[in-house]
């Protein structure tokens, strides 16, 4: 069975080759390559689920989901050699975080996958603009706005740490939102049966 978010945001293997093969120990992640392991140094999970719950769509804002979002402060890291130029990865940091965070293994990973990779400040954190609410449905409008600034607008392989995890889940169960997605991965976050909250 699938969890309801592979439901709306379909997991598919990047298409430059790579495909996420298993975790090994110490959170290194295994990837494969023609054939051969590379490890990567970060430890990502795929949207897909096994269990035996039932679930439906959990209801999405409580009826006052309109905000303005804030302009996001990111870094890009772009590929030595660019291999999908239809292709990008934004990576959203977890509480108290920042794109700092995840330099290094946006580095390699654009390096290894050969697209741009994005590493976003979200609200309220490292250089982005304090603004409230600071809700999961606030930070993934941010988010949306950020990809239509860019003009990305398909193609996106979005990328969530805790709680920009719970954002980036957020804003994939929203189809006003989750346009331009190509896939999901969630990190240090486990996909919930249980309401959104209603904030």
């Amino acid at each position: 069975m699938l969890h309801p978010l592979a439901r709306v945001v379909h997991q598919r293997p990047l298409q430059c080759g790579i495909h996420i093969d298993r975790f090994s120990s110490g959170g290194t992640l295994r990837a494969r390559r023609r054939g051969a392991n590379v490890s990567t140094g970060a430890a990502l999970a795929s949207t897909s689920w096994q269990g035996s719950h039932s679930a439906s769509l959990p209801p999405v804002g409580s009826g006052h989901d309109v905000y303005d979002p804030v302009e996001l402060a990111y870094d890009l890291i772009e590929p030595v050699e660019l291999r999908w130029s239809d292709q990008s990865m934004v990576v959203c940091h977890g509480l108290f975080g920042s794109k700092a965070n995840w330099r290094g293994q946006a580095r390699r990973l654009a390096n290894l996958l050969g697209i741009p990779i994005y590493t976003v400040d979200m609200r309220n954190h490292g250089r982005s603009p304090h603004a409230t609410p600071h809700t999961p449905l606030a930070m993934a409008h941010d988010v949306a706005a950020f990809l239509a600034r860019r003009g990305l607008m398909s193609g996106v392989h979005l990328v969530g740490h805790s709680m920009g995890a719970k954002m980036a889940m957020t804003l994939a169960l929203d189809q006003r939102l989750n346009l331009a997605l190509r896939s999901l991965t969630v990190v240090d976050m486990a996909p919930s049966t249980e309401p959104i909250e209603p904030q």
